[in-house]
């Protein structure tokens, strides 16, 4: 666990030191996130089932494809009908090697790379956005490779709505409904105007997700997420019922909360902060929708790059430090806690892909490992 403690304390530590700071240079945000990016790309099967998943399937194409057969045909394109695009990236990777840690090493960079320029593009670059995203998202990209990559696609769009270019914004949102189906929550944001709805209104919009969240009928929509989020979520790694999730709706109420009781922050933003903004208020109505569902929030992800830039700009509206500040960085510190802390053996102790062998009482690799010569050789692919 310490090592994840000491990039929490750096990350915080900068944060601080860059406080009063005009904003992060573009090379400093590359630098810290693809640090970062590195950390998780490099990690020995971290974060749960679905990198063994991922990794399996990966294997069997590269197979084929070693073998000179149809790779087309395989079970990826087989199990992720709807997301061919996923396939075809797998094909591509598979063409330059068959190991399944350089696979993942590929794969989390790309993310981490898309997820850069989102940040360099749709936020303040304030010293709080790395902190933010360390918060709320990094956690995620250990093991949620597909939809974690779907987002950091159709996240470059985002632009093209608030330019109104439908052709480039649907192309963009396509690619990454192609990837993972869950990013065509973002189709309707080009037919809502970046503009500043009234507090009353947001409010009962809030209100009426959560009392639509207290019904039935999410749990219907979350089974259709299932039948389309792939074979991960078949094995039972998302569950649609889980009573009440508290959490779901303190932070709904805590974030949104925080943007209205400032709203009046936002009234000269522009039209790019405003989008985002309105992005954070939308994850919190996914929040309050599946406020029964274990894990629904995820729906709200596509999201999440409005959450990193909204917090951000609040806590450091006018380049100036408040109370707010310190509250913002309290919550970030506390969200990367609760993750760290909740998801225990999954995480640590950490150990990297350089190194033969696994982690002695790993139930994960007990219960999924299916091709026990990475254990003896990392790379004998």
């Amino acid at each position: 666990m310490f090592i994840y403690l000491l990039i929490l304390i750096i990350v915080t530590v900068v944060t601080l030191q860059a406080i009063n700071r005009e904003q992060y240079s573009a090379s400093t945000i590359w630098w810290l996130m693809m640090g970062l990016g590195v950390f998780v790309g490099i990690s020995d099967m971290l974060g749960g089932y679905d990198r063994y998943i991922y990794c399996e399937l990966f294997d069997s194409m590269a197979n084929v494809i070693k073998a000179e057969g149809n790779p087309w045909t395989t079970m990826t394109f087989t199990l992720y009908r709807t997301e061919p695009l996923w396939g075809a990236y797998n094909v591509l990777v598979g063409q330059f090697t068959q190991n399944r840690y350089v696979f993942i090493f590929i794969t989390t960079m790309v993310i981490y790379v898309m997820l850069t320029i989102s940040i360099l593009k749709y936020t303040n670059r304030s010293s709080l956005v790395i902190l933010a995203f360390m918060g709320l998202w990094f956690f995620f990209t250990f093991t949620y490779l597909r939809q974690v990559l779907a987002c950091s696609v159709a996240w470059l769009a985002l632009d093209y709505a608030v330019k109104r270019k439908p052709l480039p914004f649907f192309a963009i949102v396509f690619l990454g409904i192609c990837i993972h189906n869950s990013a065509a929550v973002l189709l309707p944001l080009y037919f809502i105007p970046p503009v500043q709805y009234r507090p009353g209104l947001v409010i009962i919009v809030l209100l009426l997700c959560l009392g639509l969240g207290l019904t039935p009928f999410p749990d219907a929509l979350f089974g259709g997420y299932g039948q389309m989020a792939g074979a991960e979520d078949r094995v039972g790694t998302i569950s649609s019922e889980a009573g009440f999730r508290y959490a779901y709706l303190m932070e709904a109420v805590v974030f949104a909360g925080l943007i209205l009781l400032n709203y009046d922050k936002f009234e000269d933003c522009g039209k790019r902060q405003t989008l985002m903004m309105n992005m954070a208020l939308f994850f919190c109505c996914v929040l309050l929708v599946f406020v029964r569902s274990e894990n629904g929030g995820r729906l709200g992800w596509g999201f999440m790059i409005g959450l990193f830039s909204t917090m951000a700009y609040l806590a450091t509206v006018k380049r100036s430090v408040t109370p707010i500040t310190g509250a913002v960085i309290v919550m970030f510190i506390l969200l990367y806690l609760r993750i760290l802390m909740a998801w225990g053996i999954l995480l640590y102790p950490y150990k990297t892909f350089f190194t033969d062998g696994h982690r002695i009482g790993d139930p994960i690799y007990e219960h999924y490992e299916y091709d026990y010569k990475y254990d003896a050789d990392k790379f004998y692919r």
